[in-house]
């Protein structure tokens, strides 16, 4: 009777135990630095040059400006253990704070892109604790630092009807989104 009743405390206490690693889990801090650009920071075409120097080739860094977003696009990058299309490091208003970095790579073959998201997925589980679903289909991640990440699969109709299965993961500081939200529906 002793042993049983040991036992049942001990059960409880490594549910009690599992239950508290879980929520410590998923309340950690999200990464918010990628290739010495900090989210939420104020970033500039040398930084992002400067931080893929050496890694990945920064002759074709595009640059797209459109007030108040300015979009840094740079071709082939690894990141994850994925070889991702681009990357795009998009930073806001005047003070351009660093709002966003989304990996993408698309392909007309499903299966890869959802082996590579199911990778990304369980580590990102691993790192972060369960993901919420969001709204367009894609799983999100929420940190106690302000950063949020998603993960979604999009198919998109490209060039002769030609339709894509497209990967992304994207970082996002939610205040510079929400600052950027907030401004767009102040101008209407």
């Amino acid at each position: 009777m002793q042993i049983s009743t040991n036992y049942m405390i001990m059960k409880r206490i490594i549910i009690l135990l599992s239950l508290l690693l879980s929520i410590f889990v998923s309340a950690q801090n999200i990464q918010d630095t990628f290739f010495g650009q900090k989210l939420g920071s104020k970033v500039s075409e040398s930084d992002i040059k400067k931080g893929l120097e050496g890694k990945f080739s920064t002759d074709d860094l595009s640059v797209d400006k459109v007030y108040p977003v300015t979009a840094y696009s740079a071709g082939v990058v690894s990141f994850g253990g994925v070889v991702w299309e681009n990357v795009t490091f998009c930073s806001f208003f005047e003070d351009q704070a660093l709002g966003s970095v989304v990996f993408s790579r698309k392909t007309l073959e499903e299966s890869s892109i959802e082996q590579d998201r199911k990778r990304l997925e369980e580590a990102l589980t691993k790192k972060y604790g369960t993901p919420e679903k969001n709204e367009d289909g894609g799983l999100k991640w929420m940190g106690e630092n302000g950063i949020s990440v998603v993960l979604t699969i999009t198919e998109t109709t490209g060039f002769l009807g030609v339709t894509y299965n497209a990967l992304n993961l994207a970082y996002y500081h939610l205040d510079v989104m929400q600052k950027y939200k907030d401004q767009i529906n102040d101008e209407l």
